[in-house]
């Protein structure tokens, strides 16, 4: 497992590629990576999770869980049922 803080800071989309597909393809490694605005959704990986923390009205923060398979993504919310009830009850 390899970690990565703002790893691509600086470098521009074609290096950005070319470093994902370094560490997704050539070397098959498992990594996490910490960005402001990288998201990595790229044909050079394979598959990959990103989770992004978000504030929602009258609620605590909560995760949304966006899965990338190579050519498709999809969107979870994690957690969205619990937040809903918390801000109902908090609401009467």
């Amino acid at each position: 497992l390899v970690a990565l803080d703002e790893a691509f800071a600086g470098i521009d989309r074609s290096g950005q590629q070319q470093l994902l597909e370094v560490l997704d393809d050539k070397f098959d490694l498992d990594f996490v990576l910490t960005s402001e605005k990288l998201w990595c959704f790229e044909p050079q990986v394979h598959r990959l999770g990103v989770y992004q923390l978000r504030r929602f009205e009258g609620a605590p923060v909560a995760a949304v869980h966006w899965r990338w398979w190579g050519d498709q993504r999809r969107k979870e919310m994690v957690g969205l049922h619990a937040i809903t009830e918390d801000s109902e009850s908090h609401a009467a």
